[in-house]
């Protein structure tokens, strides 16, 4: 019983990591966007504000599953929103 509570802590660390990797790319991915877009820098006081423990995105009722046999390449990130979500 023990020992399956903390495989499961494991894992939910595990993905709490793996997310907060991916929003951090996904942030890092449109500072340069929107400083390529604009020919300007994004403030160092705004950058430190941002957090990416943001989980709006993530569902975390469902159940994931990863067929590492079959990933043969890296998978692609979705294309970053050029508009605010209303």
């Amino acid at each position: 019983m023990l020992e399956d509570q903390t495989t499961q802590a494991h894992c939910h660390t595990l993905v709490t990591n793996a997310c907060v990797l991916w929003t951090t790319q996904y942030y890092q991915r449109s500072i340069d966007q929107h400083e390529s877009a604009t020919s300007t820098t994004v403030p160092a006081a705004v950058i430190a504000r941002m957090s990416p423990g943001r989980f709006e995105h993530i569902n975390p009722y469902g159940t994931y599953f990863f067929d590492l046999e079959t990933i043969s390449e890296p998978i692609s990130q979705r294309p970053l929103r050029t508009t605010q979500p209303r």
